[in-house]
């Protein structure tokens, strides 16, 4: 195995770890709810909101105060 190789190897092994790290300790979640009129976005909306802030510590929703 040639040294160019090898470092090429370990470059791209580390580049993923790194990108699996940030990934991991991304504290941000995205959400989308689509549907048609009346199908009950907002019902389910409201209902998670509720669920969430319910069942939530301040750990867990820090923005919430």
């Amino acid at each position: 195995m040639s040294q160019s190789f090898a470092k090429k190897t370990f470059k791209s092994i580390k580049g993923k770890a790194q990108k699996a790290l940030h990934r991991g300790l991304d504290q941000h979640v995205k959400l989308a709810v689509t549907g048609l009129s009346g199908s009950g976005k907002t019902a389910f909306i409201t209902a998670l909101v509720k669920h969430l802030t319910t069942q939530a510590d301040d750990k867990n929703l820090p923005f919430l105060m």
